[in-house]
């Protein structure tokens, strides 16, 4: 509506309770800054209207004033507080409405900064000329007519215009090459790489104060390429991506020139990038992982990233094939049998270590990552199956006999490597599809959680993102599957859900209203079927949860009035077209704001038929059949019929 019609919007927004009556300056202020689904003309349009500048008849609040209010421009030079303030809006075409923006804003910054120029109307020519610059530089119409300024005449044009002194030099010439440099311009009215680098600008500038300026993160830090990936700007790390998946070592040259990776090269960085940037090719990190230069092998004792890509992995408390999966799901292996040997060599290395020496010596937990790599071909590829009869679990075991030195390995752990080898393949995520690599998916992110990963655990009912927290829990197939399930047959929706523990068993009702109310993908007339059920309804013979009763009971309608609350409550579902059904949905809402609201009715039965006049009067009012056969409620008769 705001977009349409500012004045609307805002008042919708009032009706509503998103912004209170009368009307707070500052709070519209927020919202207009905040909202970046808002028009920014419409912005323009509302805080310059008449009423917005606090001029109208009865001395309304000033939205202008409190707009440039909320902006924080301490130690910020006036261009770089200039940009920020126009990033919200754009500027009104007509020249008085500009000049009392501009005056707001100069205002503001003299104040907030401690007073830099002589007084506000110093500021204010401060900040006219700033525009004049920015035109000048990069409007091509004026270009044309007029030699673009120098820094001499831009400060030459300032003398004595501060009081009457001088502005600093220094910081006039620091403003004219910003703007020389970067155009002052809505981020709307760019494009494509041009808007992209903008826009990483504008993030910094919103930032903490230090947002202008890239900060090494240590390479040690837990969090550090997610750091990275933030802390630089997103075309250099994508466009780095790119020539890395065409050629590795261009790729990183790139991303040390930028800045995003140090130079000298540190292996623990570029390890940590290549395990954890998502849009790399598998292979070239195969590639570049294997190369000699990479491997500590080349002519100058280079750094060894193979080494550092091994060493970022964790193992501790991991099976060898485990951690062997966890491995594989970064790179693909080479095909060269010495270049396995070495990648396989460096990750049994670290597993043993990272386990407290599980096995005698690295060589025999070598010899055991290379037998589990030999376990997954055998019971997976089929032209070894067509070949050879897959080896059976007592086969797996007696080829290992007395190589872990000279004794065995422990037997209880190699049937749990053949068990789990046989019952899901070893292979990357990339080469699976459908609901076999959704699956997958979900068991690689159960790897990779803190331990209690693979444990759903139930939050409980009271929890304020239970329901989100529902959906993150359980695997994502299951969620899809049962709500499908449920929009052909809700009972055997919830009967899949409770086989997959998602949903508990016995049924919890307060738990499935949740489920009801927060999963956006059911179909709302199939929730109305389920709830108004006989056995949801707590009516069958073995007296089960009333479902709807906890349906209803979810809702926290405190404070609303009665048709703020069915607003609510309708959003969720559709209504029965059957009367009985009807009224006892209506009657467990009336009772539960009734209850929340503190009794604000004589009773429920009346509350009830406050309820039923309020859908009566939204048909009355809402129905063209109804509005042929008669002439619309007025408030009078809604007051005569609720009243009886």
């Amino acid at each position: 509506m705001f977009n349409q019609k500012p004045e609307r919007g805002i008042e919708f927004l009032q009706e509503h309770g998103v912004l209170t009556t009368p009307l707070d300056p500052h709070e519209v202020a927020i919202f207009l800054r905040e909202n970046p689904d808002l028009d920014k003309k419409m912005i323009r349009e509302y805080i310059c209207k008449r009423s917005s500048r606090g001029e109208d008849e009865d001395g309304g609040p000033s939205v202008l004033g409190a707009f440039a209010d909320i902006f924080d421009y301490a130690g910020l030079r006036i261009d770089q507080a200039l940009r920020l303030y126009l990033e919200t809006f754009r500027l009104p075409g007509e020249a008085p409405l500009n000049f009392l923006v501009m005056e707001r804003f100069a205002e503001r910054w003299h104040s907030t900064n401690g007073d830099p120029s002589a007084n506000t109307d110093a500021a204010f020519r401060l900040v006219y000329s700033v525009i004049m610059l920015n035109m000048d530089q990069h409007n091509h119409n004026a270009k044309k007519l007029n030699v673009p300024m120098t820094v001499e005449d831009f400060v030459k044009n300032l003398r004595g215009l501060n009081g009457s002194e001088d502005f600093d030099q220094i910081m006039l010439e620091a403003i004219f090459h910003s703007i020389k440099n970067e155009e002052m311009v809505m981020p709307a009215e760019r494009t494509g790489l041009v808007r992209e680098a903008y826009l990483w600008r504008v993030l910094q500038r919103r930032g903490a104060g230090n947002g202008t300026r890239y900060r090494a993160v240590p390479a040690h830090h837990q969090h550090h390429a997610r750091l990275l990936t933030v802390a630089c700007p997103p075309t250099w790390v994508t466009q780095g991506t790119e020539m890395f998946n065409q050629k590795p070592e261009r790729g990183i040259e790139f991303l040390q020139e930028h800045g995003v990776l140090t130079t000298p090269l540190d292996p623990h960085e570029v390890a940590i990038f290549l395990r954890e940037n998502p849009d790399l090719d598998k292979k070239m990190i195969r590639e570049y992982i294997c190369k000699r230069s990479s491997r500590g092998e080349d002519e100058d004792g280079g750094p060894s990233v193979l080494g550092a890509f091994a060493d970022i992995f964790d193992y501790a408390g991991l099976r060898i094939d485990q951690a062997l999966r966890l491995y594989l799901e970064t790179f693909r292996l080479p095909g060269e049998a010495p270049l396995n040997f070495l990648v396989m060599e460096r990750f049994a290395e670290r597993w043993h270590s990272t386990n407290g020496d599980p096995s005698a010596n690295t060589d025999a937990a070598f010899r055991l990552v290379y037998s589990v790599i030999m376990l997954n071909m055998d019971q997976h590829n089929h032209n070894a199956k067509k070949l050879n009869v897959p080896m059976t679990v007592e086969d797996f075991v007696k080829n290992l006999r007395g190589l872990n030195g000279s004794e065995d390995f422990d037997q209880i752990m190699l049937e749990a490597i053949f068990h789990s080898i046989k019952n899901e393949e070893m292979v990357m995520p990339a080469e699976r599809t459908g609901l076999v690599r959704e699956a997958y998916l979900w068991r690689v992110l159960q790897r990779r959680g803190a331990g209690n990963g693979t444990r759903y655990r139930a939050v409980p009912a009271h929890h304020q993102h239970h329901a989100r927290l529902l959906t993150v829990a359980c695997p994502p197939t299951w969620v899809t599957q049962g709500t499908e399930m449920f929009n052909q047959k809700p009972e055997r929706g919830i009967e899949f859900l409770q086989e997959h523990g998602v949903l508990t068993t016995p049924l919890d009702p307060h738990e499935v209203a949740i489920f009801l109310r927060e999963n956006p993908d059911l179909d709302k007339k199939m929730i109305r079927e389920y709830i108004c059920k006989r056995s949801s309804r707590g009516e069958d013979e073995d007296g089960g949860p009333s479902v709807l009763g906890a349906f209803a009971d979810i809702f926290d309608y405190a404070g609303l009035r009665i048709d703020q609350a069915l607003r609510l409550y309708l959003e969720t579902f559709r209504l029965p077209g059957e009367a009985p059904l009807n009224f006892l949905v209506m009657e467990r809402f009336a009772e539960r704001w009734h209850s929340t609201n503190g009794d604000p009715s004589a009773n429920t039965d009346a509350a009830f038929r406050l309820v039923y006049s309020v859908i009566m009067l939204n048909m009355d009012q809402h129905n063209h059949n109804a509005k042929k056969l008669n002439v619309p409620m007025t408030v009078e008769t809604l007051s005569r019929t609720s009243g009886g």
